[in-house]
């Protein structure tokens, strides 16, 4: 059979076909060939995928801003609680602490008369309605503050049954606001208020008692305390009880001065 009548037959053109695939299955460097047979779906080439870019590890977390650190309180003055034995004046007192010790306290920020001014005895005499004989509560003015006075005399504020007794006298027009930052002694705490009691008081006249003069008449604990100035005329008016006057008991107590710090007076 010639070659023209192998490839028209139908068994011809399959080895042709054969032949074909051998001699052109590869390149000349063996490398396969893609090969298009008729009727078929040409070769999909697979997706290049690129090489996943390097990143920087980054917070995912967002910034917040600290807060300040909250400056620490100074703390408050702790009031001590103590009796009033003595009223020297019209800022100035004695009291026995709890623990049983005595101290001189000179009112914070407050001025009266002094002994012999105008308005000396009746600061003096207000004083005594206010604390005599009671229990009060003894007040630093705060931390690094003067706490004594170059007397040696306690500062502190005086509070009584929760009334001021320094803001008291100014009230009543019986002292100054005074000793605070506009004289060189430094701001404390009630100053302001002390300031604004003062411009709304109207200072008391001389010679004109903070109260009406009271009776002359015995006093007993109930009856109305009266301060008679000295134990002789307390003990001439019958006013005196056997055995003085006694701290917590009596409220003539405060009035008098307890030289011995016996806790008794005109004893």
């Amino acid at each position: 059979m010639n070659r023209r009548a192998l490839i028209t037959t139908p068994a011809g053109l399959l080895v042709l076909v054969l032949l074909a695939g051998c001699a052109g299955g590869q390149d000349t460097a063996g490398s396969p060939v893609a090969t298009t047979v008729a009727g078929s779906s040409p070769p999909i080439a697979a997706p290049v995928v690129p090489p996943s870019p390097t990143l920087t590890p980054t917070s995912t977390t967002p910034t917040v801003p600290s807060r300040p650190t909250a400056s620490v309180a100074q703390p408050r003055s702790v009031g001590e609680a103590a009796t009033v034995t003595n009223v020297v004046d019209g800022d100035t007192i004695d009291v026995r602490t709890t623990g049983g010790g005595t101290a001189r306290i000179r009112v914070i920020g407050s001025d009266t008369p002094e002994r012999g001014e105008c308005n000396f005895g009746p600061a003096t005499y207000n004083m005594k309605t206010l604390v005599a004989g009671r229990a009060v509560v003894l007040s630093k003015a705060g931390p690094g503050k003067d706490t004594t006075d170059r007397y040696g005399r306690w500062l502190r504020y005086v509070d009584v049954n929760g009334v001021d007794a320094g803001l008291a006298q100014i009230t009543a027009g019986l002292a100054v606001a005074r000793y605070d930052s506009r004289d060189g002694y430094g701001w404390h705490p009630r100053e302001a208020t002390y300031i604004a009691a003062q411009a709304a008081a109207t200072l008391r006249q001389c010679g004109v008692p903070s109260t009406p003069e009271p009776t002359r008449t015995p006093a007993r604990p109930g009856d109305g305390a009266v301060d008679y100035g000295t134990c002789g005329a307390a003990k001439a008016a019958g006013a005196v009880p056997s055995g003085g006057y006694r701290e917590g008991r009596d409220v003539e107590y405060g009035f008098y001065r307890d030289g011995d710090n016996d806790g008794n007076v005109c004893e």
